[in-house]
């Protein structure tokens, strides 16, 4: 798992067993951080390339 982590660029840090609440909150928002940040940037590129289109 460590190997495959690295290879891909993920954090190869357990995050699941550190006491820190930092470490919590980590744990617990990840997936939902950055399914958020992947669809604002989606939408947000294609509202670019719409307004792009559109000024032709």
């Amino acid at each position: 798992m460590y190997e495959q982590a690295k290879s891909t660029g993920q954090s190869v840090y357990d995050w699941g067993v550190s006491t820190t609440r930092e470490a919590g909150n980590i744990v617990r928002n990840w997936t939902k951080a950055l399914e958020e940040t992947i669809r604002h940037v989606c939408e947000t590129a294609g509202r670019i390339i719409e307004n792009v289109e559109n000024s032709k």
